[in-house]
């Protein structure tokens, strides 16, 4: 059985109590930090 919606680290421990299988939380994707990601692209003759 697993557990979703509304799980934070503070009551994590008591919905583990229920005897859940598995604990699903929007931990990793609700509040992510922003990363700046660039790329850059040289071009040179004669390379391939």
């Amino acid at each position: 059985m697993e557990a979703s919606g509304g799980i934070t680290l503070e009551n994590i421990a008591e919905y583990a109590a229920l005897g859940v299988d598995v604990i699903s939380t929007s931990r990793l994707t609700m509040h992510p930090y922003p990363v700046d990601i660039g790329l850059e692209i040289t071009w040179c003759r004669g390379c391939r």
